[in-house]
């Protein structure tokens, strides 16, 4: 369950930038699956909730770390 409402611009700016990894992104509307969108590579499969950080203090090495 989220809080507020979602943050559609970096959803957008998510996908964007998984498309241009080469990724073939799909948009999931559907309350029961906690992911805004799917990004397909390779035969897998990833579930991306996209949200927009408070503070720009996380690297890209801190997201990675939490996978």
């Amino acid at each position: 369950m989220t809080r507020g409402h979602p943050s559609l611009v970096a959803i957008e700016e998510a996908m964007h930038h998984a498309e241009r990894l080469g990724y073939l992104v799909s948009g999931v509307n559907a309350a029961r699956i906690p992911c805004d969108f799917m990004a397909i590579h390779d035969g897998q499969i990833t579930l991306v909730q996209g949200r927009r950080i408070r503070y720009a203090r996380y690297g890209l090495m801190d997201i990675l770390s939490v996978v």
